[in-house]
């Protein structure tokens, strides 16, 4: 391998490589001259996915295993032959101009030796660290002003280039961003190189966290106390920009849940506290205050912990949270943040939340209904609670510092009259209160923004106008005034997408008087898969003569798009023109995946333009929910109008805490899909279908996973596979559609066939006996009494399980077993017996189930035609 590289670029971790690899070799700076590639690797991980690449380019990528991969930074360092060297995170990509432009900013700066580029969070879509810079430069550290303190001085080593090999990194639980080594440069060159418009495109999560213990943590407050006792000895002193970059590596610290993280023994967690207390001495509460690397929360904990005082000064209708003379957080500026903003039968429903570092029970939040007459009427929200999202009580070092007051309203308006709805804040202690008015703030989804300001629905129009709401009766002209508010505002603002967004406008407003008493209801399934409830009950209601206009939206790629497309009218492509224009005056979206980036074609093209034109969600549920799903199937971020099910213990487990959604939301209707279940066509075929894992990200992490030894070995069983045959079986594997594009990891055999085709409810109904984990399909198939085996070899699974009502040994319709000879001769069992379901499940089926009457889709349409 060559040694004059201009670059080292060294990749620890194979998992998510790919992207980053192709990064690199794809730079405008010629990777065969200029780049050498060093991978490092675990040794349990194989390298035949990058043998392609070895082979392209035997002298630019160098592959090492590392045994320590704690310390791989400086391994392989004693490998690199570059002369500029960067540390790159698997998975992050640079800009196609990043090497070449970094080179040349060298270049011209002979005297440096870190060069920095800008983060970019593609996930979403912002940038993480803004510059001011109007052009590529050298920064001298001496010459920068207060204000760009807070963009030059958080370098991570991933988006930094150092010259040369002469450093020692310590080890990635302790100094992840490689501070130990950017830090020092900064200290001992007073200056480095910025580079403006070019991004290493960065997911920002953190991966400390998941090293939390007493030696990490205690490690990074050693290093950090090192690095300014360096600071002190070189320079007599410990510089704004150190104490900025300090303060930023301590949120990794703060953001610990609880103390026992770190240790239980008192003696240590006084250690650790001394230690704390030496490093906060040396930064300033200014470096902390104005530090805009930290959110509000960060910095109020870091200066409550700084000053070890915490009070509260209540004047002038203000709350102020205070830490000796700091206000650590305004309660009076925080804003109200509204999720739900919606009119049904009568009544103004709002959901939202104020967030602030002071217990829930102290704040109240109220509204003032005042009419045209001048009266007003007062209504109280109400709390609730959300515990298993990112509105639960937020705990720094096991002091709860983040609280999220949640709030409801209901209020009843009058059709007919123009109505204001204010809002004021309450903190109330002991006898004392202070009363206020927050700023308004519509969140993404609430179906109001700075874009669109007012919504219609059921003829009535909600405006939000001097922080304040409106609800009217629907008026043409005022409809229209708004619309072309609307316009100037995105002309005036130009967003990204913004022509989409006027022109789409502009086609509401000569639409409107055509189209606004038409009915349309969009059904879907996945935008990539059909047949599941909401193609069965599209079906059913093409059958109905009524008023309403019903469209199936699908992708056209789809391989169920050209099956529907040839036997039904009304099948419209996903974010086509016609799906896009008929969205925008849809009533209701009837679907069972409910995710607004599933079913919302303006989801990537900024959703916010569009705001005031979002239809009512019906779920008709994709399976059965067993599990506690309120962590991503709650009210604030769904706002559903239905929720069907098919039990009443499944209806009864969305009344619990943390989903919030009114009693007369949670429908037990039946799946529509269940009225055309099966069984009495069963072929001599045993299907195998395990469910996802939400931690398989990429071929690597499945590789490595349980999930997929367990269950490669169990399709390649020889006992299980010549028992079937014998008997006459035949064996299916119907893997989960996100383990498609993976599914040539698995071996292969000429006696079990890997189905991509059939749809489930013919292999529900074609199939004798389900082997699956923890899918909710198994509903299905016991829907029609038909046996099955749940394999939970581990408690693997990404939901709340534990917390769920349904019970897998008490109340299953199979028996849980954990290893695979059990499973082969459980499955021997059922091949002698003619796959008949025990009496035992047989019973547990007619507990569970409301309806088994085929009447699913009759019974859900009629309510979702009601409501």
């Amino acid at each position: 391998m060559a040694d004059n590289f201009k670059f080292s670029i060294i990749v620890s971790n194979l998992s998510g490589y790919k992207d980053s690899i192709d990064s690199i070799i794809s730079q405008e700076l010629d990777f065969r001259q200029n780049v050498q590639l060093i991978i490092i690797k675990d040794s349990n991980i194989l390298t035949s996915d990058i043998d392609e690449y070895i082979t392209e380019y035997p002298n630019n990528i160098l592959v090492l295993e590392n045994k320590d991969n704690l310390n791989s930074r400086n391994f392989a360092l004693r490998h690199a032959s570059g002369e500029f060297i960067n540390f790159m995170k698997a998975g992050d990509t640079f800009d196609k101009s990043c090497l070449k432009t970094v080179n040349d900013l060298f270049n011209s700066n002979t005297d440096i030796n870190l060069v920095s580029i800008a983060l970019f969070d593609p996930i979403y879509k912002n940038i993480i660290y803004k510059t001011p810079l109007s052009e590529n430069r050298l920064i001298d550290i001496n010459k920068v002003n207060n204000k760009e303190f807070n963009y030059y001085f958080h370098l991570p080593i991933y988006a930094s280039f150092i010259r040369g090999t002469d450093y020692y990194f310590e080890d990635k639980n302790i100094d992840e961003n490689g501070i130990s080594v950017t830090s020092k440069i900064l200290i001992d060159d007073d200056k480095f190189g910025f580079v403006k418009d070019i991004f290493c495109y960065h997911n920002p999560e953190s991966e400390f966290s998941e090293n939390i213990n007493y030696r990490n943590v205690m490690g990074k407050l050693k290093l950090l106390n090192n690095i300014m006792q360096y600071a002190d000895d070189n320079l007599n002193k410990n510089p704004e920009f150190l104490q900025h970059i300090v303060a930023k590596e301590l949120e990794y610290i703060v953001r610990i849940e609880d103390l026992s993280q770190i240790s239980t023994d008192l003696n240590k967690l006084n250690e650790f506290w001394n230690l704390m207390d030496a490093v906060l001495k040396n930064v300033s509460k200014k470096a902390i205050k104005s530090n805009n690397f930290l959110d509000n929360f960060v910095i109020s904990f870091l200066l409550f912990i700084k000053n070890k005082s915490f009070a509260i000064d209540c004047s002038q209708h203000k709350v102020f949270f205070k830490t000796e003379n700091y206000s650590m957080l305004n309660l009076h500026n925080q804003k109200l943040h509204f999720d739900v903003i919606e009119i049904k039968k009568g009544i103004l429903n709002l959901s939202g939340y104020l967030k602030s570092i002071c217990y829930s029970d102290n704040i109240s939040v109220e509204a003032l209904l005042k009419d045209e007459n001048g009266d007003v009427k007062y209504y109280k929200g109400k709390f609730v609670e959300y515990p298993t999202t990112n509105r639960k009580t937020v705990t720094f070092l096991s002091h709860p510092w983040i609280f999220s007051y949640n709030f409801d309203f209901k209020i009843p308006i009058n059709e007919k009259k123009i109505e204001k709805i204010s809002f004021r804040t309450v903190y109330h202690e002991n006898s004392e209160y202070v009363i206020w008015n927050n700023k308004i703030s519509p969140r993404k989804y609430s179906n109001l923004s700075k874009f669109s300001h007012y919504s219609v629905k059921e003829n009535m129009l909600v405006l939000l106008k001097d922080n304040s709401f409106y609800s009217m009766p629907l008026n043409a002209k005022s409809k229209y005034k708004f619309d072309l508010r609307a316009i100037f505002q995105i002309l005036k603002e130009r967003p990204q997408y913004y022509r989409g967004g006027i022109f789409y406008r502009t086609l509401i407003m000569l639409l409107y008087p055509f189209w606004k008493n038409r009915k349309i209801w969009m059904f879907m399934d996945r935008q990539d898969f059909a047949d599941d409830n909401g193609e069965h009950l599209f079906k059913y209601a093409l059958n109905q003569k009524d008023d309403v206009d019903k469209y199936y939206v699908l992708d056209k790629n789809a391989s169920d798009f050209k099956r529907l497309s040839k036997s039904f009218k009304n099948v419209i492509a996903f974010g086509s023109f016609k799906h896009k224009l008929l969205f925008l005056f849809s009533q209701k979206i009837i679907t069972s995946q409910p995710a607004v980036s599933l079913y919302n074609p303006f989801f990537s093209k900024n959703i916010t333009m569009f705001a005031g034109f979002y239809p009512n969600v019906y779920f008709l549920q994709h399976g059965v929910t067993k599990d506690n799903v309120s962590s991503w199937l709650h009210k604030f971020n769904r706002n559903l109008s239905l929720i069907s099910t098919t039990s009443d213990l499944e209806k009864k487990s969305f009344l619990d805490v943390g989903y919030n959604y009114d009693e007369d939301i949670i429908q037990t209707l039946g799946f529509t899909r269940y009225d055309n279940l099966n069984g009495e066509n069963a072929k001599k075929q045993i299907v195998i279908m395990p469910t996802w894992r939400n931690y398989i990200k990429n071929e690597e992490d499945l590789k490595n996973s349980e999930y997929f030894k367990r269950w490669n070995s169990l399709i390649n069983n020889n006992e299980f596979i010549e028992y079937a045959g014998k008997k006459g079986y035949e064996i299916i594997f119907k893997p989960h559609p996100n383990l498609y594009k993976f599914i040539d990891l698995f071996d292969k055999n000429n006696h079990v066939i890997i189905d991509y085709v059939k749809k489930y409810q013919e292999i529900f109904n074609e199939s004798a006996l389900l082997i699956t984990d923890y899918s909710s399909i198994f509903f299905d198939f016991a829907y029609i009494k038909k046996p099955l085996i749940f394999y939970q070899y581990a408690n693997d699974y990404h939901f709340d399980s534990e917390n769920g009502y349904f019970n897998y040994e008490s109340m299953g319709f199979g028996e849980v077993i954990k290893n695979e000879d059990d499973i082969v001769n459980k499955i021997k069992y059922y091949l002698d017996n003619d796959c008949v379901m025990e009496d035992l499940y047989r019973k547990r089926v007619d507990d569970f189930f409301k309806y088994t009457d085929r009447n699913n889709c009759m019974r859900t349409y009629e309510w979702i035609y009601k409501n």
